[in-house]
């Protein structure tokens, strides 16, 4: 921060892309894997957010982005906490949104659903380690299944980075927005038909012998 301030006297934009995604069972998540999913996910997205606003404030002008994801709104089996992470950082940047507005600084989620990334990946490939109850596996095998599926036809990264170059460059961005086909679909259809409806959905597409 300080290294910014003495080259460009200025910070117009922050973009709060870091993180990773937790995928455990709720029984078998240690407390420590919890907490460093938070960590990352949240609350370094909170300290960078802190060093920004006093700048932003005092030049009247700013711009923070927060990646949050479809699951910020949609939760699911085995990413729980990861989705948790997520619904947290909406609330706060609703927040922030409305404490900032009038000193000039727009709050902006960006709420992805499948990129083709390394992401996926990664995640999955801890999952099988943290996964102690066998009861779950099958259940963890379908969701791999599924999401190298979905992961299969997504739109790859550069669809974000035209998203956030979007919003840095508009006067008036929007308040969220929405990438990739799931996340346009399973989003309003939360907000509108609630959990009577997307809990039979993903119980149907998960559902194992």
């Amino acid at each position: 921060m300080q290294h910014i301030m003495h080259e460009k006297g200025r910070v117009d934009v922050l973009v709060n892309n870091a993180g990773y995604g937790l995928m455990c069972p709720i029984e078998d998540a240690s407390m420590h894997a919890i907490h460093a999913q938070f960590d990352v996910n949240v609350f370094a997205c909170v300290k960078l957010m802190q060093l920004v606003t006093p700048v932003m404030r005092e030049q009247n002008f700013g711009l923070i982005i927060n990646m949050s994801s479809v699951v910020g709104h949609v939760s699911m089996p085995l990413i729980g906490f990861y989705a948790a992470s997520k619904h947290a950082l909406e609330a706060i940047s609703d927040s922030a949104r409305n404490e900032l507005y009038k000193f000039g600084i727009h709050v902006v989620l960006v709420e992805p659903g499948a990129i083709q990334t390394e992401f996926e990946d990664v995640a999955f490939s801890q999952m099988d380690k943290a996964i102690q109850t066998d009861v779950y596996k099958p259940l963890a095998q379908k969701l791999k299944k599924l999401s190298n599926m979905k992961y299969a036809r997504a739109p790859k990264a550069a669809a974000v980075a035209n998203v956030v170059q979007k919003i840095a460059t508009t006067n008036k961005p929007k308040k969220r927005y929405k990438v990739g086909l799931d996340a346009h679909f399973m989003i309003p259809v939360k907000n509108i038909l609630g959990d009577n409806i997307i809990d039979p959905i993903l119980r149907f597409l998960l559902r194992t012998k």
